[in-house]
C-alpha cells in the first residue's frame, strides 16, 4: 500500500506543475505514475480522482473527447467505491459541464447541476462545489436550428465581437422575480466569491 501511495504522489506532484505550466507531456506522465497506483490498489477513489482531474485538464485544453469520457468514467468508479466524497461529485459535474459544452447539448448542463447540488448535501460549504454549480449556470445562448443552445464559458476572456447575435446569462441574471437570492448567488455573498 505505501508503493502505491508512492506513485499517486508522484503523479499528484507531475499532474500540479503540469497544470501550472501547462505542459501536456507532464500531464500524461502522471497519468502513467496514477495507473501504477492503481495496479497496485484499485480501490482509492483519490487515485481515481486525481487521475480524472488530471485527464479531464488535457482533454479540455486539447478539446479531447476521449480524455473528457475517459474522466467521467474513471469519477464515475470512483463514486462506486466511495459515494460520499464532494470531490468526486464536483469531478463528475465537470466533466458533464465539458460535455455540454462539446456536445451543445442542454441536458448535460442541467446533470451537471444535479451532480453538484448532491455534492453540496454533503459539504454544504465546499467551494469547488459552489464554483462548479455557477459555471454550470453560468451560460451562452446561441440559437441553432431555432433552438437555444447554452454552453458554460469564462465571460472574462470573451471578445465582446464573438457575442454578437448571442444571449449572455450572468450571475446577476439569477435573481428571481421576488428578489430573493438564487443560491448560486447567495454563495458568492456568503463565501466572498468574485467575478471579473
Amino acid at each position: 500500500a505505501s508503493s502505491s501511495l508512492l506513485w499517486l504522489k508522484w503523479g499528484e506532484l507531475e499532474a500540479t506543475l503540469g497544470k501550472a505550466k501547462v505542459d501536456f507531456h507532464l500531464m500524461e506522465n502522471s497519468w502513467l505514475k496514477f495507473e501504477k497506483s492503481f495496479a497496485i490498489d484499485p480501490t482509492q477513489p483519490l487515485l481515481l480522482n486525481a487521475w480524472a482531474e488530471s485527464e479531464l485538464f488535457v482533454g479540455v485544453c486539447q478539446e479531447k473527447l476521449e480524455l473528457i469520457l475517459s474522466c467521467k468514467d474513471r469519477v464515475q468508479k470512483s463514486l462506486y467505491l466511495q459515494s460520499d466524497l464532494p470531490k468526486s461529485w464536483h469531478l463528475l459535474g465537470i466533466c458533464l459541464n465539458e460535455l455540454g459544452h462539446y456536445f451543445e447539448e442542454e441536458t448535460y448542463y442541467l446533470q451537471a447541476i444535479e451532480k453538484f447540488q448532491y455534492g453540496l448535501s454533503l459539504a454544504s460549504k465546499d467551494p469547488f462545489l459552489w464554483y462548479g454549480m455557477a459555471l454550470a449556470h453560468y451560460a451562452l445562448g446561441e440559437l441553432k436550428n431555432d433552438k437555444i443552445i447554452y454552453s458554460a464559458i469564462n465571460s472574462c476572456i470573451m471578445f465582446l465581437p464573438t457575442l454578437q447575435g448571442k444571449q449572455l446569462i450572468l450571475v446577476e441574471d439569477l435573481i428571481s422575480n421576488d428578489g430573493s437570492l438564487h443560491p448560486v448567488q447567495q454563495a458568492m455573498v456568503n463565501y466572498h466569491g468574485s467575478q471579473c
